[in-house]
């Protein structure tokens, strides 16, 4: 994986780690306009099925505190500051990342070259 700082910023930069970070799962994420948000361990979710067979793929509907908690793992300060970004950009359907923390220290922060 590559792990990127400040990706909500002009110029993002990449994190030089090592050992390199272990992805330990991958899921599929869905926000809507009402700021509700569900996941599910399956990777592939079609649009259709998200609004009427949710139980078929195992979405699950974040509660407040998991909300709340995604957002903060996720580098904003709040899951208000969290959908504040998304305004404009909802309904949502993506992929969430999840890593272990590697044991190291950043080496070095690495601006990405710019044209």
């Amino acid at each position: 994986m590559h792990l990127f700082h400040g990706l909500r910023q002009v110029k993002p930069a990449l994190l030089i780690i090592d050992p390199a970070p272990v992805c330990v799962a991958l899921m599929s994420i869905f926000m809507t306009k009402r700021h509700r948000v569900w996941i599910s361990p399956r990777i592939r979710v079609p649009r259709s099925v998200i609004s009427c067979h949710k139980s078929r793929w195992d979405l699950v509907e974040l509660q407040p505190d998991e909300r709340e908690r995604l957002a903060i793992f996720d580098g904003f300060e709040s899951f208000e500051e969290m959908m504040s970004f998304w305004d404009g950009r909802l309904p949502f359907l993506g992929h969430w990342q999840c890593w272990l923390e590697p044991p190291v220290r950043v080496l070095a922060p690495m601006r990405r070259a710019t044209a």
